[in-house]
């Protein structure tokens, strides 16, 4: 592992990527630790991390499928009775 200097920035973002990249795998380290320690809860609270993303991360099984997107439907035109009717009915 390589200690980032100021000159691996990226230049369009000005943040680094690899400094972004070893935070979050102290973070990560972190908090094993502190799950064994205090629990999952404090230890998510402690260090901000979402504790829906941690059980994302830890999770043993496979992710369950997502259903299939719905089209959705055109809006259907009224036909010529209702059309009469609804025009009749606004006058």
């Amino acid at each position: 592992m390589t200690i980032p200097t100021d000159t691996d920035t990226d230049t369009a973002s000005g943040l680094d990527p690899v400094a972004g990249t070893v935070f979050e795998a102290a973070r990560a380290e972190a908090l094993e630790e502190l799950t064994g320690v205090v629990g999952r809860v404090k230890a998510c609270t402690a260090l901000g991390v979402s504790r829906a993303t941690y059980y994302r991360r830890h999770r043993r099984s496979p992710a369950a499928p997502r259903p299939p997107r719905r089209k959705r439907r055109r809006p259907r035109a009224l036909d010529q009775a209702e059309e009469a009717r609804s025009v009749g009915a606004a006058i």
